[in-house]
């Protein structure tokens, strides 16, 4: 589903009006735009400079219906058409986007943060995590300058956000308050289309809209989910140090061979250790680690679930 936009319509400068909008926070910003907001179910933010055009900016499915869980393409066009006429029917659909969001959710066996630890970017995907303590096991999030690739707890942001009137809402759509749902989602940061730039129109083409199902499922994949460690049948492939470094892997989101770059780290820091000390551990540990098997699949995989959710979306 498409969530958040951020889309500009360039010279419309006689048609606006602005007679709908509230002013944010302040009647201008650094940037000289002024800024307002329509208010919907949720607000949606409005900016506006006379020799420019206007920008609109945030969540479709939360201005239009109060809620992201389930938002189909009609619901989306429903909520152009509706911000369109409040701004005094300025061309919407032609504004150019800015970034837009797209994602699925799904539900889910296991409690949405055990999938979220075992995730970690793959190390060809340039994608770079961030670090969030205040959503800890509840978000996650990796960047690079074109996306922004998300996962979070879909369920807890819905307990978190929305009163008991709208929770009955959601619930009218799907939503079990008693299960487990996971959003992945991607922040399209620089959109272009074959080179040129995206139309809010685009949004909602079929053939766009199945583009991007085929898109995230490739930017999921981006990320690696955490395999298990294959736990010896032979205790003497189990020793301490053995025991040490699966119940380290076991417990970081990182893949075995970072785990094995940070034990080394360790010891190349280690002033007390000459060349030939640090040579003669780092051996041994790697001896260590070329015992670990991983399992071949791994359980907080979600491919198929985003394949299904997705095939689902309309």
């Amino acid at each position: 589903m498409i969530d958040f936009v951020s889309a500009t319509k360039y010279r419309c400068k006689g048609n606006i009006y602005l007679g709908n909008c509230k002013p944010f926070y302040c009647a201008l910003n650094n940037s000289g735009w002024e800024t307002y907001y329509l208010e919907g179910c949720e607000k949606m933010q409005v900016h506006y400079k006379p020799e420019i055009g206007i920008r609109v900016q945030g969540s479709l499915p939360y201005f239009l219906q109060g809620h992201n869980f389930k938002f189909e393409n009609e619901g989306l066009i429903q909520a152009v058409d509706f911000i369109d006429s409040l701004l005094g029917s300025v061309g919407l659909w032609g504004a150019i986007v800015n970034a837009y969001e797209f994602g699925a959710i799904m539900q889910v066996e296991q409690k949405p943060k055990d999938y979220i630890a075992n995730h970690y970017a793959d190390a060809g995907s340039h994608l770079k995590a961030v670090i969030n303590g205040k959503y800890e096991g509840k978000f996650a999030q990796w960047q690079r300058p074109d996306i922004d690739l998300k996962m979070y707890d879909a369920g807890a942001n819905i307990l978190m956000k929305q009163d008991f009137t709208r929770r009955a809402v959601i619930e009218s759509v799907g939503w079990n308050p008693a299960s487990n749902y996971l959003k992945v989602e991607a922040r399209h940061k620089k959109p272009f289309l074959n080179g040129k730039p995206v139309y809010l129109e685009t949004l909602q083409n079929k053939s766009f809209i199945e583009s991007q199902k085929a898109e995230l499922m490739e930017q999921y994949h981006l990320l690696k989910p955490k395999k298990s460690i294959v736990m010896p049948s032979d205790k003497k492939n189990l020793t301490s140090l053995d025991a040490v470094l699966i119940t380290l892997i076991e417990n970081s989101n990182m893949p075995v061979d970072q785990v094995k770059k940070l034990v080394y780290k360790t010891i190349n820091q280690a002033d007390c250790l000459n060349k030939p000390d640090k040579d003669s551990r780092k051996a041994h540990i790697c001896k260590a680690f070329g015992k670990i098997e991983e399992a071949p699949e791994s359980k907080w995989d979600l491919s198929d679930k985003l394949e299904e959710a997705l095939q689902s979306e309309k």
